[in-house]
């Protein structure tokens, strides 16, 4: 359906018909206000508001980053008193705003509607006043607005009458701001003085965080094998795969040995290669430097690493002063992400540094490839950030573990095709 609405009259007379087509399509909530309780980390309780919205199974909070900092439990109810445990998943740097995902099994409204805010701003003006939302007590507390300065994020939000049931005051922070029942934005500022706010404007929010709400946004990324030379480093290719999967909106595919064997037969015939339909970006790594030397431990006092007192022992781990040397590695990624649609691309060069203690139970050599995987996803993260893909917070020391089991697990099961065809491993 596409209304055109042209002139004040009759463009007043569709922004009608645009409300009552919002309040009466089915799944048109949009968004639904909740409340937010934060215990922090030094104990004191912080209250403030949210906006849930669904994809399927999943529940997420929009809510301003200002609530939930140095939170140590989230606590999100919605205006039924149905609670549920929510913790950070997304806060884009330069915004007051980040994204809370809820635990599973949750009994939240979660709308699966997320709007772009468009119609809103076209209301904007046109509408008597706005109107904000948020839970209190299990019911929904509303406050009229003029609407002030904007921005093209921004809008600033003025108190309709001078009363007290329309200033804002502390904990309204995350309050849902609507126009004519539309999605307006969020308000992130309070001024208590005189009751004014400031609101992000929900197209920005869209833009933000739609990536990570919208399940038709989805796209596949073709993972290519991670190059050291001419070998691939396995571990670094399922690492990098796992990152994307994980930490980004995109869903993951690995290229197949036979793709990537045929399109670098391509490449070196200058033939441009090929990828499967469905793909819509492909990801290229290769790691052009690397580099791994034992440092010498400035802190090392090896009579003190001798003692028997186990808690001198803890100490001196600690203190980083058990072991003689470090495994220092400097090592240079370069990844290469393409959009399949436009042809874009964005080539990008990590260069990591990791210090690693070498003590009695490590080993060098492992060290040395586990430093690859971390350079590999720290390099894969900076590159699609310049790309302009929302990142969640990751490091790479977490995707080692995965890759090491993924790769067990895959030789394991080589083992067992390779018994029960009556081949030996070396086969």
């Amino acid at each position: 359906m596409k209304i055109i609405c042209r002139g004040q009259i009759i463009r007043q007379k569709c922004l009608f018909v645009v409300s009552v087509l919002a309040l009466a399509l089915p799944g048109a909530v949009f968004a639904e206000p909740v409340h937010i309780s934060v215990k922090t980390m030094t104990g004191a309780q912080e209250y403030g508001a949210g906006i849930s919205v669904g994809r399927g199974t999943l529940c997420f909070v929009v809510a301003p980053a200002h609530v939930v900092v140095m939170a140590q439990t989230i606590k999100i109810a919605d205006r039924r008193g149905n609670t549920a445990l929510a913790t950070q998943f997304h806060a884009p740097d330069g915004v007051d705003a980040i994204l809370l995902k809820v635990e599973e099994n949750h009994r939240l409204d979660c709308p699966e509607d997320w709007d772009d805010g468009i119609a809103a701003e076209e209301a904007l003006y046109d509408a008597e006043f706005l109107v904000s939302k948020k839970v209190k007590k299990s019911s929904i507390n509303k406050r009229r607005f003029f609407p002030g300065n904007e921005t093209s994020t921004t809008i600033v939000v003025q108190p309709y009458r001078k009363g007290k049931a329309d200033l804002l005051r502390e904990g309204d922070s995350g309050s849902a701001l609507y126009v004519n029942n539309l999605p307006l934005g969020m308000i992130v500022l309070v001024d208590t003085s005189t009751g004014e706010g400031e609101a992000i404007k929900q197209t920005q929010l869209h833009a933000l965080f739609s990536n990570f709400m919208l399940e038709a946004s989805t796209k596949i990324a073709l993972i290519g094998p991670v190059y050291q030379g001419s070998q691939e480093n396995p571990y670094a290719t399922s690492a990098a795969a796992d990152f994307v999967e994980t930490k980004t909106p995109w869903t993951a595919m690995q290229t197949s040995p036979a793709m990537a064997r045929n399109n670098f037969q391509n490449e070196m015939r200058g033939t441009a290669p090929t990828y499967p339909d469905n793909v819509d970006y492909v990801i290229q790594s290769k790691i052009v430097a690397n580099q791994s030397r034992p440092v010498a431990n400035p802190k090392y006092d090896a009579k003190k690493s001798q003692t028997s007192n186990v808690g001198k022992q803890l100490l001196n781990r600690v203190s980083a002063k058990d072991f003689a040397y470090y495994l220092v590695s400097n090592i240079d990624v370069e990844v290469t992400v393409i959009d399949l649609e436009t042809q874009q691309r964005t080539s990008h060069v990590e260069r990591s540094e990791f210090k690693d203690p070498l003590t009695d139970d490590t080993n060098q050599r492992e060290l040395s490839n586990d430093a690859v995987v971390r350079a590999t996803v720290d390099a894969i993260q900076a590159a699609m950030s310049r790309f302009g893909v929302p990142i969640t917070d990751a490091s790479g020391e977490q995707f080692v573990k995965n890759a090491k089991k993924k790769k067990k697990h895959k030789k394991k099961g080589d083992d067992v095709l390779s018994s029960l065809l009556g081949l030996s491993s070396n086969d």
